[in-house]
């Protein structure tokens, strides 16, 4: 997370807000956050763990703006602009309600980036059904 955190620290694009919705059992967040008091982030531990599903809508229902951009604890942004670009595309095309883009998926051992494109069976689900990305699977069974 202190990668996260500090790719979120040198962000260009300063209009946003970080919530912190902490589903993990140890306290070692709540002591990394402490060290970031100039992000102002809203620190939330949950006091049972809600899942990945559960937990990001948890954080979503304390967010206060429109836009929302949801990160894991070993996600970052790879330059100081990223949110300055998410954000011109966001109002270049008001006409969409859902924003997501390509990743990198770090080998860290083999020191690779390999860029993964959101795939065409993801496109399909989104053009039916939004939600479909973020279905908890285990409720189905």
């Amino acid at each position: 997370m202190k990668r996260l955190l500090d790719s979120i620290s040198i962000q260009s694009f300063k209009f946003f807000e970080i919530i912190i919705s902490d589903d993990s059992v140890s306290d070692n967040n709540k002591i990394l956050v402490e060290n970031y008091k100039q992000l102002d982030i809203k620190y939330i531990k949950n006091t049972l763990s809600l899942g990945s599903p559960k937990n990001w809508n948890h954080a979503i229902s304390l967010a206060k703006y429109e836009w929302i951009k949801i990160m894991h604890d070993d996600d970052y942004f790879d330059n100081k602009n990223s949110l300055d670009v998410f954000a011109k595309s966001i109002q270049r095309n008001i006409h969409c309600n859902f924003f997501f883009s390509s990743h990198y998926k770090m080998h860290e051992t083999k020191q690779l980036k390999t860029k993964i494109n959101v795939s065409w069976f993801y496109m399909i689900c989104l053009k039916y059904s939004r939600l479909i990305l973020f279905h908890n699977y285990r409720d189905w069974e």
